[in-house]
C-alpha cells in the first residue's frame, strides 16, 4: 500500500482498502449473528479473506487503465470475485437472523406450553391426590407425543418407577434426563443409563445428585479423571446418599467453594471431612470467605470434640 501511494495511485489504494474493510465488516457482522460456540473461529480467517478481496479490487482498478480488452474483462471478473464474499456473508447473516427468530418464537411457544401444563398438573393433582399415579399414567399414555406435556408430567413425584424407566429410554435426551431426575427413578434405571446409554456424560450430573444412584456408580463417576463435566463435586456434596469415602475425598481435594458449602450442610458430615475441608484447596484459595469460615468453626465446635 505504501508503494502504491508513493507511485501516486491513491484511487486504486482507496478502492482496495474499501473492499477489504467492507468484506471484513460484513463478515464480522455475519459471524456475530451466530449463536454457535465455535462461530468465533471465523475471525481467524476473516483478515485473509478481506486481504484477498482488497487485492482483487485493486486488480480491477488497475485493469481500467489497460488497453488490452482481455485484461479489462479479467478486471471485471476480479471485481465480481471481490464482491462475492460480501454478498454471501449478507445472505448468510440474514438467513441466520431469520433462523434465530424462528427458534426464539418456537422456544417461547414451548416455554408457554410447559408453564401451562405445570399449572394444570398442580390444579389437577391437588384436587385428586389419591389418584395422582393413575391419572399421570393415563395422561402420559394419551399425550406421549406432546414433548412439553411429558416434560411437565415427569417432574411429578407420583410418576411410578416403571413408567420412568420407559421414558429414560427415550431417544429425546431432554425427556430421558427428566425421567432420570425424578425422585422415583429406581436404582436399576439409573444404573442402566450409566452403563448403557451412548451419551452417558449427558446424565452424569443428574446421576451424581440422585439419592437412588447406587453407591458403586457414584464411586465410579467420582473416579473419572479428568471430570467429563463441571459441577460434579457440588452434585456429590448435595447428595444425601453419597458414600462417605467419596465425600471425604471431595473434602480433601475439591477446588470448588460451592461444593464445600454444600458439604458442610451434608447430614453425614463428620470431623474427618471437616478437617479435610480445612486443609483442602477450596478453602486455601478462598481464605476471605467469611461464610465458609464461620460454618467451619461451628462444625468443628459441634462435631470435632
Amino acid at each position: 500500500m505504501v508503494t502504491l501511494l508513493v507511485k501516486r495511485r491513491p484511487t486504486g489504494v482507496a478502492l482496495s482498502v474499501l473492499a477489504a474493510a467492507i468484506t471484513f465488516s460484513v463478515g464480522a457482522w455475519e459471524i456475530l449473528q451466530s449463536r454457535s460456540s465455535t462461530a468465533a473461529i471465523g475471525f481467524v480467517f476473516l483478515p485473509t479473506l478481506a486481504a484477498v478481496a482488497g487485492t482483487l479490487a485493486y486488480a480491477f482498478g488497475a485493469s481500467r487503465r489497460a488497453e488490452n480488452r482481455t485484461l479489462r474483462v479479467l478486471g471485471v471478473a476480479a471485481l465480481a470475485a471481490a464482491v462475492l464474499p460480501t454478498v454471501i456473508a449478507l445472505r448468510g447473516g440474514r438467513s441466520t437472523i431469520a433462523r434465530n427468530e424462528s427458534r426464539d418464537a418456537d422456544q417461547a411457544r414451548r416455554d408457554s406450553a410447559y408453564a401451562r401444563y405445570r399449572a394444570r398438573f398442580d390444579t389437577m393433582l391437588a384436587t385428586r391426590p389419591d389418584h395422582a399415579t393413575d391419572t399421570l399414567r393415563s395422561l402420559l399414555g394419551a399425550n406421549r407425543d406432546d414433548r412439553e406435556f411429558v416434560l411437565a408430567a415427569l417432574e411429578r413425584p407420583q410418576v411410578p418407577a416403571t413408567l420412568l424407566d420407559t421414558f429414560a429410554r427415550s431417544p429425546d435426551l431432554g425427556i430421558a434426563l427428566q425421567a432420570v431426575r425424578n425422585v422415583n427413578a429406581s436404582p436399576e434405571t439409573l444404573e442402566r443409563v450409566y452403563r448403557t446409554h451412548p451419551y452417558r456424560d449427558y446424565f452424569l450430573q443428574a446421576l451424581a445428585e440422585h439419592p437412588n444412584t447406587p453407591a458403586p456408580i457414584l464411586r465410579e463417576i467420582h473416579a473419572l479423571k479428568p471430570a467429563p463435566i463441571t459441577g460434579l463435586d457440588i452434585a456429590f456434596a448435595g447428595n444425601p446418599s453419597a458414600p462417605t469415602d467419596v465425600l471425604l475425598d471431595l473434602a480433601r481435594s475439591s477446588e470448588e467453594i460451592e461444593a464445600v458449602r454444600a458439604l458442610l450442610r451434608h447430614p453425614a458430615l463428620d470431623c474427618a471431612m471437616i478437617e479435610g475441608v480445612v486443609r483442602g484447596p477450596a478453602v486455601r484459595s478462598h481464605p476471605d470467605d467469611a461464610d465458609v469460615t464461620e460454618r467451619l468453626a461451628n462444625a468443628r465446635a459441634t462435631r470435632c470434640r
